[in-house]
């Protein structure tokens, strides 16, 4: 479900969507999207600039998207760190940056995967990482 600051907002995006699923970028015109929205042009175009912003939005969208559900597949009651471990979770927490524009890195010595006496060491959290880029294909 796309996430935005208004109903309305939400309207067009769904319907542009649709459309561009359905009929490509070039297949589909800002009239076809206001009338299957059942919005006007001006409301269309009080939320985005043109169909190029719109059509941006949706991209930014399934972007965010996917880094969303690639974290939730990590943390979580079914992912790889439990919410209990607290440990783990502040450290994944404080490695990735909540901005679009940055990146993170999280860097660790060594290149082993093992067992220790703690739940979290370096050499679990390097075999967690390890095993998640497998699932994630990454």
């Amino acid at each position: 479900m796309l996430t935005t600051d208004s109903s309305t907002r939400h309207q067009v995006l769904h319907a542009a969507l649709k459309k561009f699923a359905d009929c490509g970028y070039e297949g589909t015109s800002v009239q076809d999207i206001v009338e299957t929205a059942r919005v006007t042009k001006p409301t269309l175009y009080y939320y985005f600039g043109n169909k190029a912003e719109l059509y941006q939005a949706l991209v930014d969208y399934a972007h965010d998207e996917r880094r969303r559900l690639m974290q939730a597949n990590l943390v979580g009651p079914a992912g790889y760190i439990s919410m209990e471990d607290g440990a783990a979770t502040g450290f994944v927490q404080r490695g990735v940056a909540g901005s679009p524009e940055r990146a993170s890195v999280i860097e660790m010595g060594g290149s082993s995967v093992g067992s220790g006496d703690s739940r979290i060491t370096e050499t679990a959290v390097r075999g967690l990482w390890k095993a998640w880029r497998s699932h994630m294909s990454i």
